[in-house]
């Protein structure tokens, strides 16, 4: 008789092999013992082993070892793009770079801090990116404590802080959302260059540049946040746009609001208090466009516009500046409709160097003077009203008599009106 010649045999003999032993004494034949297998040694693991084999998905990450990982790089290198990471409370002491869409997030809002002794703590050049809770802070007083190298990322109900910036995001293909956030970095917030940032609900503080700067074409929408005691609330240059909504502009000790070398700032509904400098500035052929804006108690000017730059101001309230309330100088425009200069140290508006100023229905009341003209220059104003200025509705030397051109009509007191043509 053969070995295994029924077929029954060879199925068992097969199932027998595999487990690593045949034993088929049904048949009369004995055992046959496979040799024991041996594997090569191992070396030792890293110091903290491995993250977990995960079957995808969710990470945790614990300092204490309870969990998939002890560093938030450790997580990052072993998840694929779209898991979440979520970080037990603690400091973590490391420099986190980020390639692949994560979302990051951690167990309770300020609970889980990044810091980093020097150089940047988080760096994102992929994504989208997502984080929620999350602290970063950046020991040093140079660099960026969290920058958007590339991609596009989300960042809620956190603080960033330290460097001379707290966040910097960069690259035209570059996008940020901030929500509920809270950013002071020695020089600035918030850097944007050429990206796109949309900004919900933050306070940024503590800025000696800006709380916010917007440069090479980049792009800022910004509602109901907070700027306070920075250099500038928002500074826009080379290019950029500004776009603010309901927001609080207090204690900035150069301007409220600062627009230069071409840029455009517009702004519905906010608020600019108090601070060192103008509320608002604008030069070098740069816009300012305000929207039911009250600019209050600013310690300088208003508002102060130069070298060929323009402001538009529809129901804005200019009360109590401590110089004039608007400045108009070297070839710029002012146009105001339904607003309000109440309560200047100086002219409600003062025209310089060929500028101008188109009022519409405008109140300029109880400043040193109505509108002051320091050089030639224009004003056309339509139903105004000039009452309550102490050196009266216009003031300007002899000298310049014969470069000033007045129009419009409709205007008090009645002997304003004389003084156009």
């Amino acid at each position: 008789m053969k070995l295994f010649s029924d077929p029954w045999a060879q199925v068992f003999g097969c199932v027998a092999l595999l487990s690593g032993a045949l034993s088929v004494h049904a048949y009369g034949f004995p055992q046959i013992k496979l040799p024991a297998l041996k594997l090569p040694a191992m070396g030792k693991l890293p110091l903290g082993g491995l993250p977990r084999v995960k079957s995808g998905g969710k990470w945790l990450v614990d300092p204490a070892g309870g969990g998939d990982a002890k560093t938030i790089n450790e997580a990052v290198k072993a998840a694929k793009p779209g898991d979440s990471i979520e970080l037990a409370p603690g400091v973590y002491t490391e420099a986190v770079s980020i390639d692949k869409a994560l979302t990051i997030k951690a167990q309770g809002a300020g609970a889980s801090t990044i810091e980093s002794p020097g150089g940047t703590a988080v760096l994102v050049r992929g994504g989208p990116v997502s984080f929620w809770g999350v602290a970063v802070t950046l020991a040093s007083s140079k660099g960026a404590a969290f920058w958007v190298a590339r991609g596009t990322v989300s960042f809620s109900s956190g603080k960033i802080s330290g460097g001379d910036t707290a966040l910097l995001v960069e690259g035209a293909g570059s996008a940020l959302t901030l929500s509920d956030a809270q950013l002071s970095g020695g020089g600035r917030g918030l850097d944007i260059s050429s990206a796109w940032v949309s900004v919900d609900g933050c306070e940024f503080t503590g800025g000696s540049e800006s709380g916010v700067r917007a440069r090479d074409r980049a792009r800022l929408f910004a509602s109901k946040s907070r700027f306070v005691g920075n250099g500038r609330g928002v500074l826009a240059v080379d290019g950029a746009k500004a776009e603010l909504r309901d927001s609080t502009i207090s204690g900035a000790t150069l301007a409220g609001l600062s627009a230069a070398r071409g840029a455009e700032i517009s702004d519905s509904g906010s608020s600019i208090e108090g601070g060192g400098g103008p509320g608002v500035y604008a030069d070098e052929r740069s816009m300012i466009k305000l929207d039911r804006t009250t600019i209050a108690r600013a310690r300088s000017d208003g508002a102060h516009l130069a070298k060929q730059s323009m402001m538009v101001m529809h129901k804005v309230k200019i009360t109590e500046p401590g110089g004039a309330g608007v400045i108009v100088t070297q070839g710029s425009e002012a146009f105001f409709s339904d607003s309000e200069v109440k309560g200047g140290a100086r002219c409600g508006i003062e025209v310089y160097s060929n500028s101008s100023a188109s009022l519409d229905r405008a109140r300029i009341n109880e400043n040193q003077c109505g509108v002051g003209f320091y050089g030639e220059g224009r004003l056309q104003s339509q139903d105004g009203d000039f009452t309550g200025n102490a050196k009266g509705p216009l003031v300007y030397a002899e000298r310049w008599k014969s470069k000033i051109f007045l129009k419009g009509n409709g205007n008090q007191p009645d002997g304003f009106q004389e003084l156009f043509r």
